[in-house]
């Protein structure tokens, strides 16, 4: 999560009425918490599986107060106009959204680093949007480990940034 709010908070969003979190795992459950953290109280969840969604967010939701709304894949152009969209979806997933950006949200996060930018990130950008991508926040989440877990003060956080887009401009 802190590095989810470390990307958003350094891209300028430091808080979003509406949300809407693309996908129903792992990563969607920490853009829940990030959200919560962000100041969000609800959010609308898109998921391929309804059901998988509701069993693993709605007590991730519950746990950290945040009311989230399950929808159904076929729901999410609607849901696109919220403050801020997470993608919390695989690489390329989301690209079939690209063409709804006409209408969507002032902000984009895009988990996905590589390829970078998906689709659906550069549609978004195109359309006038802010867009944070992934790296930054593997990054963010990096330091904070290497923070945590040597008793450093800080960690090289600029230089990891710098070598991590070394490394995915190399495997495109």
């Amino acid at each position: 999560m802190y590095g989810m709010v470390q990307a958003l908070r350094e891209a300028g969003v430091t808080g979003a009425a509406s949300v809407t979190v693309l996908g129903a795992g792992a990563t969607a459950c920490t853009a829940l918490a990030a959200e919560y953290e962000l100041g969000c109280g609800q959010a609308v969840v898109i998921a391929l599986d309804t059901g998988r969604a509701r069993s693993l967010l709605g007590a991730t939701a519950e746990r950290i107060g945040i009311r989230a709304t399950i929808e159904p894949w076929a729901a999410a152009d609607y849901h696109l106009a919220a403050d801020l969209v997470v993608s919390a979806l695989s690489p390329r997933a989301a690209d079939s959204l690209a063409p709804l950006w006409a209408r969507g949200a002032d902000t984009v996060m895009d988990v996905a680093y590589r390829p970078w930018p998906s689709q659906f990130a550069y549609a978004a950008q195109e359309a006038g949007r802010r867009v944070v991508g992934g790296l930054p926040m593997l990054v963010h989440q990096a330091a904070r480990q290497i923070v945590l877990q040597t008793g450093h003060s800080t960690a090289p956080f600029t230089e990891m940034l710098l070598a991590g887009q070394s490394a995915a401009a190399e495997y495109p």
